[in-house]
């Protein structure tokens, strides 16, 4: 498949769409709980064990590896490893790529799981609607009942990461992209607006009028 067509299928989101609507009547999903420069900068013994995090849903294209690449970028690999042993069967990949129904055959999950070592959660919705088959992941991996509220959700996407985890009351992480190498320019133009302007104006604007958002831990930094 061309890299061209996986840029436009992934960049056709009609969830995120919908999600527009969301965003006028309460633009804190926009925030993320937690915002960081890279992935080193995450402590998920701290998550763990103070907020009662159990299971870690990584985006993969700009936050694991460069986008459509199956192989981790070189700086996640530690991070990856540490995922797997603080949370053992709670980690797994939510693209809206791989695993996707634009995934014919699910060869890029495949192959993304086999390289990354990490499971790819298979969705019929794309972020920022697919919580159920989250649910279900998890709830099948350990063999045992998980809410959102257990669930860290990381990315570099406001408008699909971000949003998805704060609509469900799961724990929402902001990482900056890995690189810009690969993305479709669109992809690029709409990270930079999300990150550098519409974010600073939601914090901005709900500043202003006095707006809270609900209640969160504060991130635990290193």
């Amino acid at each position: 498949m061309s890299l061209l067509k996986l840029s436009l299928q992934q960049f056709i989101n009609v969830p995120g769409l919908k999600a527009l609507g969301l965003i006028f009547t309460n633009p804190s999903y926009l925030l993320p709980d937690f915002h960081l420069e890279n992935l080193g900068q995450l402590d998920m013994q701290k998550l763990k064990a103070d907020h009662q995090v159990e299971c870690l849903v990584f985006d993969k294209d700009n936050t694991l590896s460069y986008c459509f690449v199956d192989e981790p970028h070189q700086s996640v690999v530690p991070i990856i490893a540490e995922a797997n042993r603080v949370f053992p069967k709670g980690v797994a990949i939510l693209s809206n790529s791989a695993g996707t129904l634009d995934d014919d055959n699910y060869k890029m999950a495949i192959a993304s799981e086999r390289a990354i070592g990490l499971p790819v959660i298979r969705h019929r919705v794309k972020k920022p609607g697919c919580l159920p088959e989250v649910l279900q992941h998890f709830e099948k991996e350990l063999n045992r009942p998980i809410g959102p509220e257990q669930i860290c959700v990381i990315g570099d996407r406001l408008m699909t990461d971000i949003v998805f985890a704060n609509q469900y009351g799961m724990k929402s992480v902001l990482v900056e992209p890995l690189t810009y190498v690969r993305d479709h320019p669109a992809a690029v133009v709409i990270r930079i607006l999300e990150v550098k302007i519409l974010l600073p104006f939601i914090r901005f604007f709900l500043k202003l009028i006095g707006s809270k958002r609900p209640n969160k831990p504060s991130f635990p930094n290193k």
